[in-house]
């Protein structure tokens, strides 16, 4: 039996063009189907995607910055509450929290110096998040105060922008990428600290998010956000221009370039590693996606990291299969109006794919079996 992606539906966002930039699906399900994102411009749309292959908006968020532009937004829920927050970040830097059943902001992350180009959320805590900006940096927040708890940037970080971050599956490592063509990985132990103190602080009502009241009522101040310099591993040299975007595969790497290629890739993560002539790392499959020269197209893959879907400024998207290694995609999709597609993303159940293109459209297809 053979599964394949058939079309189902596509829909335009707005009345005029509202170039879309990323979608991500919601995690946890309703009864009435699979909830997902798409954000372009300041706008960000939150959808429902019905069995049946009905698509229906349910929602839109306006940012009051008229001159605000998204490119990135994902899901979470935090233990003590039972609200899903939807999060958008753009083209002013700031993080905007979305309570995603009634569309309005509970708090806004503010820290980045330039734009935010990409969120990831902590696979264990869903209050803690990272992100991913041109200021040079990665950032770790912790959502139940608003609180920075660590930069990773400085001595040994990115010499330019940093346009995707990614948690490894037990949350301990981070991969980030960027215009200066370097990966790297972080390591999350070096802020164990502040992570444990962000919390603290929230469960003690923290009015700034860093300090508490002692008994005397004095403001006491737990922690500062620490800096990272130091990655775990880091290499310039795996790919030769923009890397857009990166995620782990089990103890694995795949990573895009604006060269026309993604690599599946393994590093050699030790102290020599470190060292600039010294980037070990084992390259295990090479997929290559023809017209993707355009930086900020990313990939999207599903919850366990088998399918990898990724589209090019022809309108085609190419679905892998990772276990097999093979250079040739299993399916190809095309976009009718063979636009630009900025963004894939798998539903949960893996049997929808929901494309984000600059057409202002997005695009789904539902998996079918056919003998």
């Amino acid at each position: 039996m053979n599964s394949h992606f058939v079309p189902t539906v596509s829909v335009k966002i707005g009345s005029s063009l509202v170039p879309l930039r990323g979608v991500s699906f919601c995690p946890f399900p309703t009864q009435e189907g699979f909830l997902f994102a798409v954000c372009g411009s300041r706008y960000v749309c939150v959808c429902l995607a019905k069995p049946s292959g009905e698509t229906v908006i349910v929602h839109t968020y306006s940012d009051e910055d008229e001159k605000e532009a998204f490119y990135c937004c994902s899901w979470t829920m935090i233990k003590d509450k039972n609200d899903v927050l939807l999060l958008a970040a753009g083209e002013k830097g700031i993080i905007r929290i979305i309570n995603a059943s009634q569309g309005f902001v509970e708090r806004s992350l503010v820290g980045h110096g330039q734009m935010v180009n990409c969120i990831a959320i902590h696979p264990r805590e869903g209050s803690l998040i990272a992100s991913a900006s041109d200021d040079e940096s990665a950032r770790l927040w912790n959502i139940r105060t608003g609180s920075m708890v660590a930069i990773f940037a400085g001595h040994q970080g990115h010499r330019g922008g940093v346009l995707y971050v990614d948690f490894d599956v037990l949350g301990e490592r981070m991969v980030t990428c960027g215009k200066d063509k370097g990966v790297k990985i972080w390591e999350l132990k070096h802020c164990e600290y502040e992570i444990e103190a962000s919390h603290r602080c929230a469960d003690m009502q923290s009015p700034d998010g860093y300090s508490i009241e002692d008994d005397s009522l004095k403001r006491k101040r737990l922690f500062r956000p620490r800096f990272v310099q130091f990655p775990l591993f880091s290499t310039f040299l795996l790919h030769d221009n923009f890397v857009d975007c990166a995620m782990f595969v089990g103890q694995l790497i795949v990573s895009k370039s604006t060269s026309n290629r993604i690599l599946l890739w393994q590093p050699q993560a030790d102290d020599a590693a470190l060292l600039p002539w010294n980037n070990q790392y084992t390259v295990l499959a090479d997929f290559p996606l023809p017209h993707s020269e355009e930086w900020f197209i990313r990939f999207g893959m599903n919850w366990d990291r088998t399918l990898l879907a990724a589209g090019n400024t022809q309108g085609t998207i190419c679905i892998w299969n990772i276990d097999e290694l093979r250079s040739k995609p299993m399916e190809e999709l095309n976009i009718p109006t063979k636009q630009a597609v900025a963004q894939c993303a798998f539903s949960p159940d893996g049997h929808i794919l929901i494309a984000a293109c600059l057409d202002g459209k997005f695009y789904r297809w539902d998996l079918q079996n056919a003998e």
